[in-house]
């Protein structure tokens, strides 16, 4: 997602909400933003069968 420019939880809009120079600090975040590396750690349960919720 990040190599397409996607950020669908919202990172980057975090971001800019906690900054100060809203249009500065956004350039910033965007050039941080290629740069980083995510962990993903799924945990998976199956509950039941034949249902989907």
């Amino acid at each position: 997602m990040r190599d397409n420019n996607l950020d669908p939880f919202g990172f980057g809009l975090r971001y800019r909400a906690r900054s100060f120079d809203n249009d500065h600090e956004y350039k910033k975040w965007s050039n941080m933003y290629q740069d980083v590396e995510f962990t993903v750690n799924v945990k998976t349960t199956i509950r039941s069968t034949g249902v989907i919720e």
